[in-house]
């Protein structure tokens, strides 16, 4: 069976289910820009490079 479109036998359909409770297959498209960039630089003598985390 294919768990996503919920077919099973040949022709036919059924909901799909998770753990036996009615479930919904989701599809999320979007887009995105490059709008920035930054650069953290560590001072060799600093006493906590480690004081943040990125």
């Amino acid at each position: 069976m294919d768990a996503r479109s919920g077919r099973g036998v040949p022709g036919g359909r059924r909901p799909p289910t998770v753990a036996s409770l009615p479930a919904v297959i989701t599809t999320i498209t979007s887009r995105a820009w490059l709008t920035g960039t930054a650069q953290f630089f560590l001072d060799p003598e600093d006493p906590f490079p480690e004081g943040f985390y990125l």
